[in-house]
C-alpha cells in the first residue's frame, strides 16, 4: 500500500507540534514552597528537576551502584531504524529514526538516560541540520529530523554519554563542591609575593581563609583564598586556574567509574546499517518568513533550522535578514551591552563583519587585564561595550577587579537612556565547573537585576545567549566542560530562569553542532556572524514595533 504523505502547506504546523518538551525547572521561595519563574523576584534560588520523555534528563535517583562495563550502551550494537516517511523523502517531510539501545553483548537496554548527538549532512549541496532526540526512559529513543534541501543526505549519531555517566554527571559531579581551584596570587606594593589556593564556598568552616564575598551577585557562595603567610588578604590581585588541583578532585568524584568517561563510552559514532544515507528529492518547504515573530518565552520547536550554503536558516521563529542601511537605522544611537564569556566577545570582536559601518574606535587591554571595553561607531552614535565576568576559568592570569558582575553593570544603567539600551547576557561557558547550587543562586541573582532594570525600563530588549557544544580530547576537559552539563542544566537554566522577565532566549546549539566545522568554544567566523545575524535580526525587528 503507498504510503500517504502529509501536505507540504502543513509542514510548518507540524514542525511547531513537535517542540522540544525541555526539563522543566521551578524556583522555590523555601524547601516547601514552590514559586513559579513569573514571579517578580526571588529570594532563594533551589530547582528541582522534573522528568521529560523530550530529553536525557530523566534520572532522578541517584545510582550508588558501579555500573559493569558490559551493561554500558554499546555504540556498535545499538540498532537504528528508518521509521518515517516509508517511501521516497521529499524536501519538506519530517524524517523520524527510531533507536533500540543495546549493550555489548547486543542485550536490548531497559531505561533511558543516555546524552547523544543526531545531524543530517550533505556534501552536495553543503546542507545540514541537528535532529532532536527524544528519550522514551525504556531504552528507546526517536529522532526527529527535517528534509530541507534535496540531494544525498547522511544520517549521523553520536553516543556522547551513556545514562550511568550522566548520572554520574547529575548526581555526583555537578552537585560537588570544589570542583574549580585557582592560584591565588598576593602582591604588596611589588615587594613582595606569595601565591595560595583559591576556590568557592557556600558554608563554613572559614578559618584560615580569605573571603572575597559579593552576596549581590553570587548570593551566599564566596570566592574564598588560603591566607597567604607574610601578606595581607587585602594584597589580593590576581588568579589563575590550577588545572592540577582540578584534576584531582575530578579523579575523586570519578574512581572506580573511570571507564565510563574514556574509550568506547565517550563520543563514539554509532553505527548505522540500513538507511544511514538516504536521498531527498525536490519538494515544498514553506516560506521562513510565515514563522511567527520572535518573542520572549516562546516555544522551541524540535527543527530550529538548517544550514545551506554557508547561511543558517532559522526555524526558531521569524529573523529577518536586514540590509545594511536598515541595521545601520536600527542601531542609530544605541548603546549595545556584551556581557558574559570569550564566546560573547567573538560577538564584541565580530561585530563590524555584520555591521559594515566605519571603523569604529575603540579601546583594548593591556595583557594580564580583562577591563571592560567599547567600540564607537560615530557615524552611527552607536556604542558596542564588552563585560567579561568575574572568576573566569583558564591559564593566562588576570587582575581580579578588572570584571564586572551581571548584577553591577545592570544596576547601573539609568532610566535617562533607557531607549538607547540592547542587552546581552552570555554566562555559560565557564560555570560547568560551578556546583549547581552556586550557578542556580547566580541566575537567580542575574534574574532580579533583570526584573529590577526592567522596571525602570519597561521596553527595554534583553537577550540571553544560549550555550553551545564543545568537544575536548582528554577525560578531565569532558569532565570540567562538559557538553551534558552545558547543554542540560546550565541552558535549561538560563531558559527557564528568565521566562517571565520580557528576556528573549536565543538558542544556538542546533545551529553550532549542525555546523560542518569541530565544535570547540570559540567557532568560526562563518558561525559568529550568522549567530550575530539571528541577534539583530531579532533586535530590529522588535524595534521596528515600538
Amino acid at each position: 500500500m503507498a504510503a500517504k504523505y502529509p501536505s507540504r502547506h502543513t509542514v510548518l504546523a507540524v514542525l511547531f507540534g513537535l517542540c522540544v518538551t525541555l526539563t522543566v525547572i521551578t524556583m522555590l521561595l523555601d524547601a516547601s514552597d514552590e514559586i513559579s519563574f513569573k514571579t517578580p523576584a526571588i529570594s532563594v534560588a533551589t530547582l528541582k528537576l522534573k522528568q521529560s520523555p523530550s530529553n536525557s534528563s530523566v534520572i532522578e535517583k541517584k545510582n550508588t551502584t558501579v555500573p559493569s562495563p558490559m551493561s554500558v550502551t554499546s555504540h556498535t550494537k545499538t540498532n537504528v531504524q528508518l521509521i518515517s516517511p516509508r517511501g521516497h523523502i521529499q524536501v519538506g517531510d519530517i524524517i523520524k529514526y527510531r533507536i533500540q539501545t543495546r549493550d555489548s553483548e547486543g542485550m536490548d537496554r531497559i531505561i533511558g538516560g543516555d546524552f547523544r548527538y543526531a545531524t543530517l549532512n550533505s556534501a552536495n549541496p553543503q546542507a545540514s541540520t541537528a535532529g532532536h532526540v527524544a528519550d522514551y526512559n525504556n531504552g528507546t529513543y526517536e529522532v526527529t529530523l527535517l528534509a530541507a534541501w534535496a540531494g544525498q543526505a547522511e544520517f549521523k549519531l553520536i553516543l556522547v554519554h551513556p545514562s550511568e555517566a550522566v548520572n554520574c554527571f547529575r548526581n555526583v559531579i555537578w552537585p560537588a563542591k570544589e570542583r574549580v581551584q585557582w592560584n591565588g596570587y598576593f602582591n604588596h606594593k611589588g615587594k613582595k609575593a606569595e601565591r595560595t589556593t583559591c576556590f568557592l564556598r557556600s558554608s563554613g568552616p572559614w578559618t584560615g581563609l580569605c573571603q572575597y564575598p559579593a552576596h549581590h551577585a553570587l548570593g551566599k557562595t564566596i570566592l574564598v583564598c588560603q591566607k597567604p603567610k607574610g601578606l595581607s588578604c587585602d594584597d589580593f590581585t590576581s588568579y589563575n586556574t590550577d588545572w592540577n588541583k582540578c584534576n584531582q578532585r575530578l579523579a575523586e568524584l570519578t574512581k572506580g567509574v573511570e571507564y565510563i568517561f574514556k574509550g568506547p563510552n565517550v563520543m563514539q559514532p554509532v553505527r548505522i546499517e540500513k538507511n544511514k544515507k538516504i536521498q531527498i528529492d525536490a519538494g515544498f518547504l514553506p516560506p521562513l518568513n510565515d514563522l511567527p515573530r520572535c518573542l520572549p518565552d516562546q516555544e522551541i520547536p524540535a527543527v530550529q533550522g538548517y544550514w545551506l550554503n554557508g547561511k543558517w536558516h532559522s526555524m526558531l521563529c521569524r529573523i529577518p535578514d536586514f540590509p545594511k542601511d536598515m541595521l545601520h537605522k536600527c542601531l542609530r544611537g544605541k548603546k549595545v551591552i556584551l556581557h558574559g564569556d570569550s564566546t560573547i566577545g567573538q560577538w564584541y570582536k565580530d561585530f563590524n563583519s555584520v555591521l559594515k559601518a566605519d571603523n569604529p574606535k575603540a579601546s583594548s587591554n593591556v595583557p594580564g587585564h580583562l577591563k571592560p571595553v567599547q567600540k564607537i561607531y560615530r557615524s552611527l552614535n552607536l556604542t558596542v561595550a564588552y563585560y567579561f565576568h568575574p572568576e573566569r576559568v583558564g591559564s593566562d592570569i588576570y587582575g581580579r577587579k578588572d570584571m564586572k558582575y551581571e548584577v553591577d553593570v545592570l544596576d547601573k544603567l539609568t532610566t535617562l537612556d533607557c531607549q538607547t539600551y540592547i542587552i546581552v547576557l552570555s554566562p555559560w561557558a565557564h560555570f560547568t565547573v560551578w556546583t549547581s547550587e552556586s550557578f542556580i543562586e547566580r541566575t537567580a541573582l542575574i534574574r532580579n537585576a533583570v526584573l529590577r532594570l526592567r522596571k525602570r525600563c519597561p521596553n527595554i530588549l534583553i537577550v540571553i545567549k544560549g550555550p553551545h557544544p564543545r568537544h575536548f580530547p582528554h577525560i578531565s576537559s569532558h569532565l570540567l566542560f562538559s557538553d551534558f552539563l552545558a547543554k542540560e542544566m546550565i541552558g535549561n537554566t538560563l531558559r527557564d530562569g528568565f521566562k517571565g522577565t520580557g528576556a528573549f532566549y536565543l538558542p544556538l546549539w542546533d545551529m553550532n553542532l549542525a555546523h560542518p566545522a569541530k565544535n570547540f568554544v570559540h567557532m568560526p567566523h562563518a558561525v559568529i556572524v550568522q549567530e550575530l545575524n539571528m541577534f539583530l535580526g531579532y533586535v530590529c525587528d522588535n524595534l521596528a514595533t515600538v
